[in-house]
């Protein structure tokens, strides 16, 4: 497969870009900590996301919390949880049966929403 090597000029608009979005939403990928104070201009992007996920209270992208320790800890666990190599639940730390939990809860609403899609566009076809 040939690969197509940007040229130099598009290479740097598209940084450009991307660091103008970071300021935008307040991504503390621009400056690692999650931001006290948010902007306008992401308050309304981020009451968008709230409308569409139902999440609330988010301070910056949603893929910031994605990708903390945390959350990477409780998806391994789920994991185990699946496999059978976690044990009885109620034995485990509350913190951490609630943050499966609501993994599981997100992905139940997600391949719900997947399923209501895909029958709407099968019936508008």
């Amino acid at each position: 497969m040939r690969v197509i090597e940007p040229d130099e000029d598009a290479q740097r608009a598209r940084l450009q870009l991307a660091h103008d979005a970071m300021e935008l939403w307040s991504c503390p990928g621009a400056s690692a900590a999650e931001p006290t104070d948010v902007t306008d201009d992401a308050k309304r992007s981020l009451q968008a996301v709230g409308a569409l996920t139902g999440l609330q209270d988010l301070r910056t992208c949603p893929l910031w919390y994605a990708s903390q320790p945390c959350a990477h800890a409780a998806s391994r666990a789920r994991r185990w949880r699946d496999k059978g190599q976690l044990g009885n639940l109620d034995e485990q730390p509350a913190a951490l049966a609630d943050a499966i939990d609501q993994i599981d809860f997100a992905v139940e609403d997600r391949q719900q929403d997947d399923d209501r899609r895909r029958k709407e566009k099968r019936a508008n076809q």
